[in-house]
This record gives structure tokens, sequence and C-alpha cells, in this order.
């Protein structure tokens, strides 16, 4: 299953708004955003344009003088299964269940004009709960992977795996009968310098399975 609906930005950053009466505002892992220091962000679509790594689209993003990021935001939904146990006439039980692992993949470049540029792509499991049966409200404390990437000026694909949903220790075991809620997320640490030429990322496409 694939979890972004605005994987290849041929809709720019937002995609579409469904028709009135929809379920939800928008699809799963619609909508990219400035995230870590946001402010020092620039963030922008780019079409047409024919050297797109697919369609002819992508998004451009740079950070001034400080490590900043850009995210996608989606959704898990538990999803119904035969489970380990027997019902009363020794059938498996439903259960609801997760993948064990989120894979995600990126096509990167410099822009033109940038030699190269270096970062690091995550993916975060946001709403993450270690388990107390002292304080069952405990608050969230996300985790994350995260691959370090260099890339020039032909697209490359850079991946990133997230595994961790069954290794960290003293996990609530509610979370997993709720939605786990995501971000995949590029962190630019090649630094632009107000005034002067960006060092500029192009993000040419994102999978997420």
């Amino acid at each position: 299953m694939a979890y972004l609906s605005n994987a290849s930005f041929q809709n720019g950053l937002i995609y579409p708004v469904p028709a009135s009466g929809a379920p939800f505002p928008y699809p799963n892992g619609s909508t990219w955003k400035a995230n870590y220091n946001a402010p020092a962000v620039q963030l922008a679509p780019v079409s047409p344009d024919d050297s797109a790594f697919t369609g002819n689209a992508f998004i451009r993003a740079s950070t001034v003088g400080i490590v900043g990021s850009v995210a996608c935001d989606f959704t898990i939904f538990p999803t119904m299964q035969l489970g380990p146990n027997l019902n009363a006439d020794g059938a498996p039980e439903n259960t609801f269940g997760f993948p064990a692992s989120v894979a995600a993949m990126a096509w990167l470049r410099a822009a033109p004009g940038t030699p190269k540029i270096s970062g690091s792509f995550a993916i975060w499991w946001l709403n993450r709960q270690p388990y107390n049966p002292t304080t069952p409200d405990a608050p969230n404390i996300p985790v994350a992977n995260s691959t370090a990437f260099t890339v020039e000026a032909e697209w490359a694909m850079v991946t990133d795996i997230f595994d961790k949903f069954f290794s960290q220790n003293a996990i609530n075991p509610y979370i997993f009968t709720q939605p786990l809620i995501m971000r995949v997320e590029f962190y630019i640490e090649t630094l632009s310098v107000e005034g002067d030429a960006a060092s500029q990322l192009d993000i040419g496409g994102v999978v997420v399975t």
C-alpha cells in the first residue's frame, strides 16, 4: 500500500480539496510543508518543467542560515487480519494489525546552480506512546529513523526504512488499536546565505509503502 496521495507533486504542495461532503478534508499524505525552522525554509512547486523526475513537476526547497526541513504527514490505519488466537469454533480470531516496517524512496537532486547539497531523509512515528501503568496517559514521544544523503545534479534515489514499531521498550499496547501518525521529512543541511545564490534541493517524487 502506498501512503502518500501527493507523491509526485503534479498538483503542487497540496492535493486538491475533494468534493463537498467527502469524509476527510484532504486525502492521506496530501500536504507538503516547511516544518523544522519553518521561517527559514523557502519551499515552492516547480511546474511545468521537463527535467522533472516523473511527470513535469517537482518541489524545490532551501534554507537560510540554519538547518530546516520539508515534511509530509500521513496516517497508517489498522487493518483487520486473522490473529494467532482461536475462537470457540477453533477458527482464527480477527484482530487489527499494522505493517512491521515502513519503507520510503525519494528522488533528489541539487537544483541547477547548486553543485551538491546534503541533508537527511527521515521517517517519524509521531504518536509513539511509552507504556507506564502508573501514568497511562503519558505524552507521546516521537521516534525516527533517518538516512544521510549528498546529491549532485542528476536525480538520485535515497531510501529509508522505519522498523521500530515493535522494537521499542514498553510501548503502550493500546496504541496498536489506533491509527499511527507518521511523517516523512527532508532536513536540508547545506545552508544558503541570504543575498547569495541559494543552495537548493529538488525533490522529484516520494513513495512510502
